[in-house]
């Protein structure tokens, strides 16, 4: 997705989990905005006329006295070959789904999908899926669907000339740095009898004078202790430096929130 619309969040769970929680609520909501219909071509013996008569067919019937038209004929259909595919991927990830919620989701998947073949897309049929004006909202959904069906990680995904789309993993850039000065400094700090201690929520800064109650409470990203004495705090920003710029690019709101 977009950047700007991508959350923060921490988990456990193996990559291929999270990809595939990601693909069904895509697919649940392209279904529940409904699957797009296109005219598939049958061939079918039927007891009334429907479409146009394969008279070749019908003639040769007639010598084994069938009572049966050989019809041609347009039905509109949500078995089509994009369906299809998008089918496959949710049949390959719904193994790895086993919370209640996801395992929902992928049965009222499956039922909304029944009428769509089951089916095993080769490379070929991957490579020539294409969406077109009726249907391009579902590109991001279709790409990740051949990203599955493909078997692709994220250090594999650009190295197929006919797909150069794949996913990348964004980190808050701001959260792991904290992370990191954090672990770094108790790694130092252990071998001299000091305590690290990250977020830690001990302090206010102000009393409330008319209820004398503490307000605004300290939670330094870092915080330096011996036994119970605090010996120093500090504040990392992730920040990309301009040594040509008089504040090395570091904005105010920065060394005040720090001070």
């Amino acid at each position: 997705r977009a950047s700007e619309l991508v959350g923060f969040l921490e988990n456990t769970e193996p990559f291929l989990t999270a990809l595939a929680r990601l693909y069904c609520r895509r697919l649940l909501e392209a279904v529940r905005r409904g699957l797009r219909q296109d005219y598939i071509l049958h061939q079918e013996l039927l007891p009334h006329l429907r479409g146009k008569v394969d008279w070749a067919t019908h003639v040769k019937l007639q010598a084994t006295q069938r009572l049966e038209f050989p019809c041609i004929f347009d039905e509109r259909s949500e078995d089509t070959p994009l369906d299809r595919v998008l089918k496959a991927a949710l049949l390959t990830i719904s193994p790895n789904l086993v919370s209640p919620r996801m395992v929902s989701v992928v049965t009222e998947l499956r039922h909304a999908m029944d009428a769509v073949t089951d089916i095993n897309p080769s490379p070929d049929l991957l490579a020539r899926i294409r969406t077109d004006r009726m249907n391009r909202q579902l590109e991001p959904l279709l790409t990740l669907a051949k990203l599955i069906l493909g078997n692709q990680n994220p250090d594999q995904g650009r190295t197929s000339p006919l797909n150069r789309s794949t996913y990348a993993l964004v980190w808050d850039m701001n959260v792991l740095f904290e992370e990191y000065v954090g672990r770094i400094a108790a790694r130092t700090l252990d071998g001299q009898g000091l305590k690290v201690h990250l977020q830690a929520a001990a302090m206010h800064l102000a009393t409330e004078t008319q209820r004398q109650k503490p307000a605004f409470l300290l939670k330094p990203d870092t915080l330096i202790q011996s036994g119970r004495t605090p010996l120093a705090v500090a504040d990392t920003k992730w920040k990309v430096l301009d040594a040509k710029a008089k504040d090395l690019g570091v904005s105010e709101a920065d060394v005040y929130q720090l001070l």
